[in-house]
């Protein structure tokens, strides 16, 4: 169905009202000359301009909308720019400290993540982390935050893997008293500040506050890399093994990246 705007319908009235009064005009210069035609000429006159201003006015809105066009698209192509390079700040700056713990002891192979969720409840303790098997992940590999132990990859999926940490009840790692050398296995009780290091002979020395460290016995858990420190340890005489819990030396809550790093690929001495 055709359409008439009412711009068009007004500018037609104009064009035509000029018209009338330009005939009138012509009509009464030819019978009583210039004086009885000055009420026309004005109309005329005054018509005229008023539709010359309403289109250099439309013109100019035109040019102005046509710039605001160009400046928006401009802008957001700025805006996501700069929210790009935020981005990018934010990752180098929230990830300097490990990118510098690997240039320092000169760990290669190892794969920078980012945790996506971080699940610490009764059912048990992991993370989910922005890297899977399109980034070089591999079932197993260990998951670490400098020196401090964090688990092991338990799932691998095309852009994503889910990381179970040591404090949950199932992660058991073989490791060490660093003072006395004291061996035994490290296993998490599905609390985020405690682990139990169990089957550590009673024959053995045991102290507070003394580091315990990986062992790297088994095919998962690289040799060297601490799981925390002792709090708490008891023991009596018709006891076996000492009861040890230890304390991880980093926030697990708190953390917003870490490595990923196969056993058989880490030179850490």
């Amino acid at each position: 169905m055709f359409y008439i705007s009412k711009k068009f319908v007004l500018s037609l009235i104009l064009i035509l009202s000029s018209v009338f009064l330009l005939n009138r005009l012509i009509f009464l210069t030819e019978k009583g000359g210039l004086e009885n035609t000055y009420p026309a000429i004005w109309c005329s006159s005054t018509i005229s301009d008023y539709v010359h201003d309403k289109i250099k006015q439309k013109d100019s809105y035109e040019k102005l909308r046509k710039k605001y066009k160009k400046l928006k698209a401009e802008y957001n192509t700025m805006l996501s720019e700069i929210i790009r390079v935020n981005a990018i700040k934010k990752f180098y700056e929230e990830s300097n400290d490990l990118r510098a713990f690997q240039e320092r002891y000169n760990i290669d192979n190892m794969i920078l993540t980012k945790i996506l969720i971080k699940n610490i409840s009764n059912n048990g303790h992991y993370f989910i982390i922005n890297c899977g098997s399109n980034n070089g992940v591999r079932k197993n590999m260990a998951a670490v935050y400098k020196f401090q132990l964090l688990g092991k990859v338990t799932e691998v999926y095309p852009h994503f893997s889910k990381v179970t940490l040591i404090t949950d009840e199932n992660c058991k790692v073989a490791a060490f008293a660093n003072a006395t050398d004291s061996k035994g296995i490290v296993i998490g009780q599905n609390s985020i500040t405690r682990c139990k290091m169990s089957y550590v002979n009673h024959l053995l020395e045991v102290v507070n506050d003394d580091l315990v460290f990986s062992s790297g016995q088994g095919l998962v858990f690289p040799e060297g890399f601490c799981l925390g420190r002792i709090v708490k340890h008891e023991h009596t005489h018709n006891m076996l093994y000492h009861e040890i819990e230890i304390e991880p030396l980093i926030k697990l809550k708190k953390l917003k990246y870490c490595m990923l790093v196969d056993q058989t690929k880490i030179n850490l001495f």
